[in-house]
């Protein structure tokens, strides 16, 4: 099987400018962090609640558990948050789940519900890269 390929530091920052230039910004940011320096799936982004992400005092958890119902192997796993996915991470806490439930989703959909896995919205990003 063939593995995926990586997206290099250039086509990272257009990504990000193409996300930064919408609407949900900081939401499709931390979306867009953590498929790239935690390797998440989307079925495994989609599933995190706050809970899983920050402490108590609300700050970024050095590792992030992945329950087994959350993955793809239906196995446990941690995942370690590097500094750069720390920083965006915090920083879409602060600004954004400012009034959110520990068990609320982590990340929420523009009606503020659950976030669908397939979106029509990741289309407009591919055509505009």
């Amino acid at each position: 099987m063939k593995q995926a390929r990586i997206l290099t530091k250039a086509e990272f920052k257009r990504v990000l400018a193409v996300v930064d230039s919408n609407k949900y910004s900081q939401r499709n940011r931390a979306v867009l962090y953590l498929s790239f320096y935690a390797g998440l799936r989307a079925c495994e982004i989609a599933a995190l609640r706050l809970h899983d992400v920050v402490d108590d005092d609300r700050c970024v958890k050095s590792q992030i558990v992945l329950e087994k119902h959350m993955t793809k192997g239906n196995e446990r796993q941690r995942v370690m948050v590097n500094s750069s996915l720390r920083k965006a991470l915090q920083k879409y806490v602060d600004s954004v789940c400012i009034n959110y439930g520990v068990n609320d989703a982590l990340i929420k959909s523009q009606k503020g519900g659950v976030l669908r896995i397939i979106s029509p919205a990741w289309g407009t990003y591919r055509e505009r890269l």
